[in-house]
């Protein structure tokens, strides 16, 4: 299964005849799409979406800015022709596809609400569980703060009692059947699930129900009832042999809080869907998100769908669900979700520090000479024009020119998705029975040329999924070694301090001033985020053994993990062999944290951080998450 982009350019840029295709499969390890306003980056991530919807990958597309919408819009078939593409491509597209446009909170187009009550299925996995119960419970309690006006204060204690309710319910076979249950379980647990003494005051406690309860109320009730409900299962339902491409048109949510409360939701429910469906190697579905940024930011911004897009970055690829995402704003993305990225399609970007931000991208790809070229060509590059990064192809750096779409390329508004459900209405293919619930009777694709067409969006309430409680799984303790980490606090910290001391582990064991101190600690951090790479130990315990690596080989086995290492200067480059120098690391690090001189001696310091390295192993999932602790203990 091959995916037709473009053409291969020659050396001046300019478009030949040969076909650039890549196979579906390798995104399965995901891709990112980079590319200044007016690039062609959103175009470039249209072709692929046409494409693997023609060969049969379902494919649900957030779209903040309504360019994805106009997939539904046929191109002019001599247009099609015109630019060098058969026809016989335009009628695929048109006969194995069809196209929905979901507007949240609206009935412009598919009315669609959302249940921010996400339970685990009886099939899950304990640990899956637990990290889908902890992101929901983070996500209504952000919400919670951003919207309602629950003080911050209550951030800690709101996710624990929260948490911890829906944990019970779950373990005790009880659902919760929506928010204004979730209110009245608070103010009065038949069950007496949780010890609300412990985090709560009887009024904080009824002031947390009614900030929940005041969701369902006004504007933000058209969320949760106004439309079917969220069903990742129904939305990528073939039917009559038809893929389809579900359209999410954001510019119907009017705030932030909005977008990012209904994207976090969504992303729950993406990630209740795939653990459930078990491991595949084959691409099952394609998660498109454009114009990341505001979504996964840099930095300690955390808006709520962040850790849910991390952790979908993460897992996705084992479940067979590709995710791709586009920016023209690199150096404004969280670098983590960009570590989860096996293949890159650079366009024209102009701002330097977007260019710096994906240079080690490059410089994987195609060394350091040939990418520092490769950069200085970004600002040149015409529109359509790409540079394509990919250790799975067999020409790792690939330039070439986008195909043209099969469809119009045009920036929807409301009113424009609203004309096009009025003449999907007019000719049959949709017909409206209440102002909130569309229905569509048999689909007749040849009655309307230019939009595919929309299939039945009757409402259907379904109950949470309930599940076996399993043996709970019980804290591993902390090893109790010469050098480990210091613990941390407990569930009370607050989400800033546990991402500040995940980032700056403090050492405990090491008899000498804080500059030392300061030292060890900021070599432990590089660790730590290596660590969160999936071999990211075993690759360093390799090259700290043998001193040094073929680059090409190891960028094969540890495409991520060399990366990452390359990034936090654990490693560098020396021609072809990728080299550990701890004189040339600790020198950077001092440098750094701007320290001038150490009070012990540099052998010291290399054995103590070699020893971390030779001892380190990952922490239990529960003592990371739940307890605070970090994700590497020594």
């Amino acid at each position: 299964m091959s995916l037709f982009l473009g053409y291969e350019v020659d050396k001046d840029g300019n478009p030949t005849d040969k076909r650039l295709e890549i196979p579906a499969k390798i995104l399965v390890r995901h891709m990112a799409a980079f590319g200044s306003t007016g690039s062609g980056k959103t175009v470039l991530a249209k072709i692929i979406i046409e494409e693997a919807a023609i060969e049969g990958i379902p494919i649900i597309a957030l779209d903040p800015q309504g360019d994805i919408a106009s997939l539904i819009k046929l191109a002019d078939p001599k247009v099609i022709e015109e630019h060098g593409l058969p026809l016989k491509m335009l009628r695929e597209y048109k006969d194995k596809v069809y196209v929905k446009i979901f507007t949240p909170a609206s009935t412009k187009g598919l009315p669609i609400c959302i249940d921010p009550i996400v339970f685990p299925d009886a099939k899950a996995e304990h640990e899956d569980a637990i990290r889908l119960l902890d992101n929901s419970s983070r996500t209504l309690v952000r919400v919670l703060i951003k919207v309602t006006g629950l003080p911050s204060s209550y951030e800690s204690k709101a996710f624990a009692v929260i948490y911890e309710l829906m944990k019970n319910y779950w373990q005790k076979e009880k659902e919760i059947k929506d928010l204004k249950h979730l209110a009245d379980i608070l103010v009065e647990d038949p069950l007496n699930s949780v010890d609300y003494g412990k985090y709560l005051k009887d009024a904080e406690r009824e002031r947390l129900s009614q900030s929940i309860r005041s969701l369902t109320i006004g504007t933000s009730e058209l969320l949760f009832e106004l439309g079917e409900r969220l069903d990742i299962t129904k939305l990528i339902k073939k039917e009559k042999g038809r893929t389809p491409i579900n359209v999410f048109f954001l510019k119907t949510l009017t705030t932030d809080e909005e977008r990012h409360f209904f994207i976090s939701i969504l992303v729950n429910r993406l990630y209740d869907w795939m653990i459930n469906q078990g491991s595949s190697k084959k691409p099952r579905l394609i998660f498109f998100i454009d114009e990341i940024a505001p979504f996964c930011p840099s930095g300690t911004v955390k808006p709520g769908p962040k850790e849910g897009l991390k952790l979908i970055f993460r897992q996705a690829r084992k479940y067979g669900v590709i995710c791709i995402i586009a920016t023209q704003s690199p150096k404004d993305v969280d670098y983590k979700a960009f570590e989860q990225m096996n293949t890159y399609a650079i366009g024209r970007i102009t701002a330097r520090q977007s260019r710096e931000a994906i240079e080690h991208i490059v410089t994987a790809g195609a060394g350091e000479t040939r990418a520092a070229k490769i950069i200085n060509k970004l600002p040149r590059l015409e529109a359509g024009n790409f540079v394509l990064v990919s250790p799975d192809l067999k020409k790792d750096i690939q330039f070439f020119k986008t195909r043209w779409l099969l469809t119009e390329h045009e920036t929807l508004t409301e009113n424009d998705v609203r004309k096009l459900k009025e003449a999907l209405i007019s000719a049959g293919i949709i017909e409206v029975t209440t102002p909130e619930v569309t229905k569509v009777p048999e689909v007749k694709p040849e009655e309307v040329q230019p939009p595919t067409e929309a299939i039945d969006t009757k409402i259907e309430i379904e109950k949470p999924a309930t599940m076996k409680p399993k043996e709970k799984i019980k804290d591993k303790e902390i090893s109790k070694k010469e050098d480990i980490l210091e613990e941390l606090p407990t569930p009370k910290m607050s989400e800033e301090e546990l991402e500040t001391a995940l980032k700056r582990p403090r050492i405990v064991g090491v008899k000498t001033p804080s500059s030392n101190e300061d030292v060890i600690a900021a070599l432990a951090a590089r660790l730590e985020e290596l660590g969160h790479t999936e071999f990211g130990l075993e690759f360093l315990r390799d090259l700290v053994k043998k001193g040094q690596l073929k680059y090409p080989v190891a960028r094969e086995w540890y495409y991520i993990e060399v990366n990452t290492a390359l990034k936090t200067g654990l490693a560098h480059l020396e021609g072809e062999k990728l080299v550990y120098d701890f004189e040339k690391l600790l020198k950077n690090v001092m440098d750094e944290i701007d320290v001038s001189e150490l009070n012990v001696d540099e052998h010291r310091v290399r054995k103590k951080f070699e020893k971390i390295i030779k001892s380190a192993k990952r922490a239990n999932f529960i003592e990371y998450i739940l307890l605070g602790r970090p994700f590497l203990k020594y």
